[in-house]
């Protein structure tokens, strides 16, 4: 009997096999071609990738954007997906739509606006994970039933045709040259969408769970400052006009997000900031024939040990460089303040401290939030002086210390304004 050798081809067509093994064959080579590529596979419109997923599993799937490019991305319920960098970064602005049966058919979607020209990655997983196997392990002590974790199907598809949400009002509009600029509100709720458009044709589209507005400033009543961020107004310094938008999500102390954007010869998205906790900004001038500096703060340490009224946020400026908006730490720095002044403070913390000192340091323990001024110390380009201060302040009878050390550099690593400290 003679022996038939099946090659797996990237390329090959798909052919009528002459006997039953040579089609088994084929097929296993399809599959196996679909799975080992599966990890680098890229999803375009109007076709779309499926498979299984163990509990647990997850795939990665590519997507290549233009700047500006709209994309809607339609996967089931049941299994979660996250937007990445190719280093693994997840996307700002990523927004989750389902709901609308002309977009969703009923499934769940993924919507965002390509920042810049770039390769990303879609990761689709299986929900059922270890904190799911905990629960269950839980109900099985307590003699609840529970089903167990199961593999799922799904499918993966998007679309970069952009449709207005249902239910949107147009509620501002603003002309800047060629430029028209559209902001929608759904009535009584928090949702609402802004586009840009260029000669009638969309450049931008941006759909949220927040309300936008041309309103950007924390403090409304500031006259010059709302001068500066006048729809129109240089904000970079280059001489093209420009345009913030703000989102403001809404609930307790949440969160707001710039869009700026420069509206010239050349349409330009600048990175979008994630404000954080608050209502806005605040900016000034830098000089003549320069852009904007953006006052804010770094909340990062909200909650960390206290309450959220009494949370230290050390304040950040950022200005324009390399196309985004960065903190610039030349602009945060100030003289030192002397050390009497902060040995006074370092002893009334130490007081207020010591009232904890009977039990040893706990990342979970509330306490007097003398970490404040050290934000402050290193925020302003004092941070030797700020570990002096942690070393005075922090009593001997108190066990714990570098624990806390630790755990301070930890919170501090995950600030997104201090991590670009080397770039800025």
């Amino acid at each position: 009997m003679t022996r038939r050798h099946v090659r797996c081809r990237k390329s090959s067509p798909l052919v009528l096999a002459t006997t039953p093994l040579i089609a088994l064959s084929s097929l296993l080579c399809l599959l196996g071609s679909s799975a080992r590529g599966n990890a680098q596979a890229r999803l375009i419109p109007g076709q779309s990738a499926a498979g299984v997923l163990k509990p647990g599993e997850s795939r990665d799937y590519l997507l290549s954007l233009k700047e500006g490019q709209y994309a809607a991305i339609r996967y089931p319920a049941g299994i979660d997906l996250q937007v990445l960098t190719l280093n693994g970064t997840p996307v700002n602005g990523v927004m989750e739509l389902g709901g609308d049966p002309r977009e969703v058919g009923g499934d769940d979607v993924l919507s965002f606006t390509a920042e810049r020209t770039a390769t990303y990655k879609l990761r689709v997983q299986n929900g059922s994970d270890e904190k799911d196997v905990a629960i269950q392990r839980a109900e099985k002590v307590l003699g609840v039933k529970h089903s167990k974790p199961r593999s799922l199907p799904f499918r993966l598809s998007y679309t970069s045709n952009f449709v207005l949400p249902s239910g949107l009002r147009l509620t501002q509009t603003e002309k800047i040259n060629d430029y028209a600029i559209r902001i929608y509100k759904a009535h009584g709720e928090q949702d609402g969408a802004f586009v840009i458009l260029r000669d009638g044709q969309r450049v931008y589209a941006k759909v949220g769970h927040g309300d936008f507005s041309f309103q950007v400033l924390s403090d409304e009543d500031d006259k010059a400052s709302a001068d500066l961020v006048k729809p129109g107004r240089d904000i970079t310094g280059s001489g093209s006009p420009g345009l913030m938008i703000g989102e403001y999500t809404g609930g307790a102390h949440c969160c707001f997000v710039l869009y700026p954007f420069e509206l010239g010869q050349t349409f330009h998205i600048i990175r979008s900031l994630n404000i954080g906790e608050g209502e806005g900004i605040g900016v000034r001038r830098l000089g003549a024939n320069k852009g904007l500096a953006i006052l804010t703060y770094d909340d990062t340490f909200a909650y960390w040990h206290t309450s959220f009224a009494e949370s230290p946020m050390p304040d950040v400026i950022l200005s324009y460089r390399d196309g985004a908006y960065r903190p610039d730490y030349e602009l945060m720095r100030k003289p030192a303040p002397s050390w009497d002044e902060l040995s006074t403070a370092s002893q009334k913390d130490r007081a207020a401290l010591e009232k904890t000192a009977n039990e040893p340091y706990s990342p979970e323990e509330d306490l007097p939030p003398f970490w404040g001024r050290m934000l402050d110390l290193i925020y302003t380009g004092h941070e030797d002086l700020a570990w002096k201060y942690f070393d005075e302040a922090w009593p001997p009878s108190k066990p714990g210390q570098a624990l806390f050390v630790k755990d301070f550099k930890k919170q501090l690593s995950e600030s997104r304004y201090w991590s670009q400290r080397a770039k800025g």
